[in-house]
């Protein structure tokens, strides 16, 4: 039997938590494998990237362990390094806040 890959699209929600230079940490609904690799949007990044609709992220760690009270699943996002708009952005959001996000 042959394998191949094929694109999807999934939606979910993910609220961010912590902005880093080359990581975003969000909490998530849904618990995603840790190695996945998706692209991430929405109304939150753009304050953050605002010149960027998407990002390409990595799963780097997704604690399976549910947060308590809010039964929610926290995921760590590596941002892909060929991404220099991106990156750069973020760098300067980080650069001009006094509290991250």
């Amino acid at each position: 039997m042959n394998a191949c890959k094929q694109k999807v699209k999934i939606n979910f929600q993910v609220t961010i938590e912590s902005v880093h230079p080359n990581e975003i940490h969000v909490i998530s609904d849904h618990l995603i494998k840790k190695g996945a690799s998706f692209y991430l949007s929405g109304p939150e990044l753009k304050k953050i990237t605002p010149h960027s609709e998407k990002i390409f992220v990595r799963v780097t760690r997704s604690n399976a362990t549910l947060i308590s009270e809010q039964k929610k699943y926290q995921i760590e996002l590596e941002i892909d390094g060929g991404q220099a708009i991106a990156l750069g952005e973020i760098r300067l959001f980080l650069s001009n806040s006094k509290n991250g996000f």
